[in-house]
């Protein structure tokens, strides 16, 4: 099936689910390719140290720096989240992975999710990527703009490895600015 009916495919199947991320517009087939015949790539297991980054993004990985910002969006049913991202090297991604979400605002956990991921290769930035993925808060948009918030992910590969990563930002709600 050539690349564009898959991806036209993929997006009717997925339809507004949350879960589902549109590829970033310059993806190639070579860029989702399972990269595990090669122990050297960052995709693959056993090439190097594990290693686990938190970043954002909806339709792509994007680094976030240490207290950079998040935005806040409002769901369509009242409940407000942000959108997190994951880049992970040397894990076994040959299987949906599982992750763990907390956000943290003066050590009350705020925010949870529990998803399944289906990463993806991207060798180029250095390792199998996730996207889109909320990080849902339990607070007023009013308790949450300008805060600072610490993020905890532990993710499991398909062979059991548990990684664990953290990061501090800041959210922004531009609706109540």
């Amino acid at each position: 099936m050539p690349a564009r009916l898959r991806h036209l495919a993929l997006f009717a199947f997925c339809g507004a689910s949350a879960g589902c991320g549109a590829q970033p517009s310059d993806a190639t087939d070579a860029d989702t390719n399972d990269d595990s015949s090669d122990p050297a790539s960052p995709c693959s297991p056993g090439g190097g140290e594990p290693k686990l980054e938190i970043g954002h993004g909806e339709t792509a990985y994007l680094p976030l720096e240490p207290g950079g910002s998040l935005e806040l969006i409002h769901g369509p049913q009242g409940g407000v989240h942000v959108l997190v991202a994951l880049q992970a090297a040397y894990i076994d991604a040959s299987d949906e992975v599982v992750a763990s979400f907390r956000g943290y605002i003066d050590g009350e956990q705020l925010g949870a999710s529990f998803p399944f991921l289906n990463m993806r290769c991207n060798e180029a930035e250095g390792g199998v990527q996730s996207w889109n993925t909320f990080l849902i808060w339990d607070a007023q948009p009013e308790d949450l703009h300008l805060q600072t918030v610490h993020i905890e992910v532990e993710l499991t590969d398909a062979s059991g490895l548990v990684l664990n990563a953290s990061k501090e930002a800041v959210l922004h709600d531009p609706l109540l600015e």
